[in-house]
């Protein structure tokens, strides 16, 4: 089931003129483990559609599966049919969606907590899992393609000046800095398989690309009103510079947006989320999962309770959190800024 995933999240942005040849033509490279699964065998029938295709293999991956990574495949509504489960990826997104670092193993978000099963109820189409909530979103930034595109960024610089000056992440101590560069990057380059080294500094490639944002058109008062805002920002960092395209490493995922959470906690996630939208680790997952509840009447239409209920909007990248910090081994639960956290139930939609 590994391989299949694999093959079907690199050849994402291919297209196909029928969206079941999307898994249906990377079958003959896991023919051994497809060969004897009638829910993967290809059906072109009227009554076998897109949608059924790609909820069979999502099944099919989940049962065959020891993590949760198609999960993080899941970018939410925007990029999703609307008749499928948030929960099943749309594989005919032909979008470089995600934080594009396939099977995220450069991450370890739960650390050695072991993964629960999920559970699976095809009747209503919904999926259980067990996670613990960190926290809830309270402000969300521009999505960054528009921003590599020349767009003005006010909520980035709204965000960063309300993180706090040391980063509350658990056993971070660095400053707020250091979580934005970090975090705009997913801590990471696109060329290693690796997170950054804590000792590394991209600060002098952030004041250089922030430098090459001052728009030399500045004939309108609110494009003034944005070069003087990114000038003071500038003015506010060092004044140093440095080798590295920063802009370059953040181009390879433009289709995400920074966050801030009520606890002053950082990320970068789907350009789909929202504030009040939950970010959860679950164990089985190597990135957190964004969340986000549903209406009593959308519960009552798949026979759940709103308490407990969720869509899944998508992966994404919490800093602080990415390496198992927030969690004891030892615990079942685990421990975030020193209180235990148990694990709950989220029924995905």
């Amino acid at each position: 089931s590994r391989a299949l995933l694999y093959a079907l999240i690199r050849s994402r942005c291919f297209r196909a003129t029928d969206g079941r040849d999307k898994v249906y033509a990377l079958l003959g490279l896991v023919e051994a483990y497809a060969r004897d699964l009638e829910e993967l065998r290809p059906c072109y029938a009227a009554d076998h559609s897109v949608e059924k295709t790609y909820i069979n293999v999502a099944v099919r991956i989940l049962r065959d599966s020891d993590d949760l990574l198609i999960l993080s495949c899941v970018e939410g509504r925007r990029f999703q049919r609307t008749s499928l489960p948030s929960w099943v990826p749309d594989w005919g997104c032909e979008l470089q969606t995600g934080l594009r670092v396939t099977g995220y193993e450069r991450y370890s978000a739960s650390g050695r907590l072991p993964m629960s099963r999920p559970r699976l109820n095809i009747p209503r189409l919904t999926l259980t899992v067990y996670g613990v909530q960190i926290d809830e979103i309270v402000m969300v930034g521009e999505v960054t393609g528009a921003v590599l595109h020349g767009e003005p960024f006010p909520r980035w610089l709204d965000i960063f000046d309300a993180m706090q000056d040391n980063y509350p992440g658990p056993g971070s101590g660095e400053d707020k800095l250091d979580a934005f560069w970090r975090t705009l990057i997913a801590n990471t380059f696109k060329s290693t398989g690796e997170m950054i080294p804590s000792t590394t500094t991209l600060v002098p490639a952030l004041y250089e690309w922030l430098e090459m944002s001052v728009p030399d058109d500045k004939e309108t008062a609110e494009r003034k009103d944005w070069a003087d805002r990114v000038s003071r920002t500038l003015v506010a960092l060092s004044g140093q510079f440095g080798g590295v395209d920063y802009g370059h490493q953040m181009s390879h995922a433009r289709h995400l947006r920074l966050f801030l959470t009520r606890e002053g906690f950082i990320g970068r996630g789907t350009e789909c989320l929202e504030t009040g939208d939950i970010v959860c680790i679950v164990p089985g997952s190597r990135v957190p999962l964004v969340l986000r509840s549903i209406t009593a009447e959308e519960a009552s239409l798949h026979g759940l309770s709103e308490d407990n209920a969720y869509s899944l909007v998508g992966g994404t990248y919490l800093h602080g959190f990415m390496a198992g910090e927030a969690f004891d081994p030892s615990l079942m639960g685990g421990l975030i800024k020193g209180t235990r956290c148990e694990m709950e139930g989220f029924v995905l939609v």
